[in-house]
């Protein structure tokens, strides 16, 4: 998940980092703090709201897995 945030960061696009690490992309409907904390993790809904819109969320690991 690191690797993957440090390959956007670095101007690849979310989709073709993921596709290049055997992972797809997937987006969600608009969320509030707790239906977003609820559905993946308190600690990545944290950063997504604190986040500024549009920017990338550092790597949190939730239920599933990680989180980008």
């Amino acid at each position: 998940a690191k690797a993957l945030a440090a390959r956007v960061r670095g101007g690849e696009s979310l989709e073709a980092a993921a596709r290049a690490a055997g992972f797809s992309v997937s987006k969600t409907d608009l969320r509030t703090r707790e239906e977003l904390s609820n559905s993946t993790s308190f600690a990545f809904a944290q950063k997504a709201f604190a986040a500024e819109r549009g920017a990338l969320v550092e790597p949190v690991q939730g239920t599933l897995g990680w989180l980008v």
